[in-house]
């Protein structure tokens, strides 16, 4: 009989299972925390767009905000400037990012990382446990992309509601004067 002690287990070790389930759920959260906030910009964007655009059909051409006073002027078009400082910051936030800095020796959970893995080199350092590793490098990653997609949000969404404010307050001058 060969004691069972010589025979190596293809049983995972309980405790790197469990570390491992942990990093996948942490990655998990920072997955959906960065889809979250990509959907959120998304809209911004659609809505930040549209007011740009009926701002400028009517700062331009006729519209109802042409021929302002200067100071009425000056408010308009730092208005839109501001509307446009936040659709560019929103814009940021949607779009892709594609790391072009080379991968590390065990880099895979990235796929622009994973994608330059041969096959074999991949199942080894899987086998060997390197997937912890990984992911925390991944989970951090992810945080600080998500972190900067939040704070850009954050100021096209402040700049848009300045630059609103900004062109409501140049109609106002335009259409009731004081006096």
């Amino acid at each position: 009989m060969i004691p069972t002690a010589d025979i190596p287990s293809n049983r995972p070790d309980p405790a790197l299972a469990a570390v491992v389930d942990q990093a996948w759920r942490l990655h998990a959260v920072q997955s959906t925390m960065t889809q979250t906030v990509d959907c959120k910009a998304s809209t911004a964007l659609a809505i930040e767009s549209a007011a740009l655009a009926v701002v400028l059909s009517l700062a331009t051409n006729d519209g109802a905000l042409t021929g302002l006073a200067a100071p009425a002027c000056v408010l308009l078009w730092t208005g839109i400037a501001a509307l446009v400082a936040g659709a560019v910051a929103v814009g940021a936030v949607v779009r892709p990012r594609l790391r072009a800095r080379a991968a590390g020796d065990n880099d895979f959970v990235f796929f622009g990382h994973l994608r330059t893995w041969d096959a074999r080199d991949l199942v080894d350092e899987l086998a060997g446990g390197g997937i912890v590793d990984a992911l925390a490098r991944q989970a951090i990653a992810m945080a600080q992309v998500c972190w900067r997609k939040h704070r850009l949000l954050q100021h096209s969404l402040t700049l848009t509601a300045a630059g609103a404010a900004l062109v409501a307050a140049a109609a106002m001058l335009a259409h009731f004067p004081r006096g």
